[in-house]
């Protein structure tokens, strides 16, 4: 039985599709619409390119393209899973590592205090008198890992 008659798909309703599944992601995030609608985007392209296509490989097309776009879609997420603002969200102040500030309580059995913007902040580190330029190299909880500038590691 052939069906050709039944689904006459140009490439016009595949990129209809693709953008309508693509525009429903606005309402419904997930991102997981956006990469079926591209699917169907690559499939009236190939459509486009060769219309004489039955409705079985476009089908198959729009399955292997969607398919191809997810697992595309996954993997580069997976790998781009890098240091970014979220991984500090809430550690602030593991954002901190790598600044300088000047102590304003000398650090005294290994505890003084520094400030960053408007905020006081514990430190820990060698015995070192108040003024002096400090590097912050860590942090452990609320309290900040310092030694003195131009100290290499």
């Amino acid at each position: 039985m052939e069906l050709n008659g039944l689904l006459p798909f140009t490439h016009w309703h595949w990129l209809t599709i693709g953008l309508l599944l693509m525009g429903g992601e606005l309402v419904v995030p997930g991102i997981f619409l956006f990469w079926e609608g591209l699917g169907a985007v690559l499939t009236g392209l190939l459509l486009f390119l060769f219309p004489d296509l039955g409705w079985k490989t476009q089908v198959v097309a729009f399955a292997f393209f969607s398919s191809v776009c997810t697992a595309g879609n996954v993997i580069y997420t997976h790998r781009r899973k890098l240091a970014s603002e979220g991984a500090t969200l809430n550690a602030r102040s593991s954002q901190y590592v790598g600044r300088s500030a000047d102590l304003i309580e000398p650090i005294h059995d290994g505890v003084g205090a520094v400030r960053i913007d408007d905020t006081r902040w514990r430190v820990e580190g060698p015995d070192l008198p108040e003024g002096t330029r400090v590097r912050i190299v860590g942090a452990k909880g609320a309290t900040l890992l310092v030694e003195p500038e131009g100290k290499e590691s």
